[in-house]
């Protein structure tokens, strides 16, 4: 597998980090974690790194080598 920076630079992404890449189907599937950053919990109005609900998004994007590519994040 790619070095995961290349990737990143490869893919135009920043802010990411490149934790997978499969194949399924006729789509690659990269999945991505975002860097964690602090923000102000709307609930207590403190600044926390933790997150209430962790859920993945599917993004399509584009093609490689004629097969869709699909970001997970």
């Amino acid at each position: 597998m790619l070095n995961k920076d290349y990737t990143n630079e490869l893919l135009g992404l920043e802010g990411v980090e490149v934790t997978k890449i499969d194949r399924k189907e006729a789509a690659i599937h990269i999945h991505l974690q975002m860097e964690r950053k602090p923000h102000i919990c709307p609930s207590c109005h403190t600044q926390t790194t933790c997150i209430h609900d962790y859920r993945t998004q599917k993004v399509l994007d584009g093609a490689i080598r004629h097969q869709a590519m699909v970001l997970l994040i």
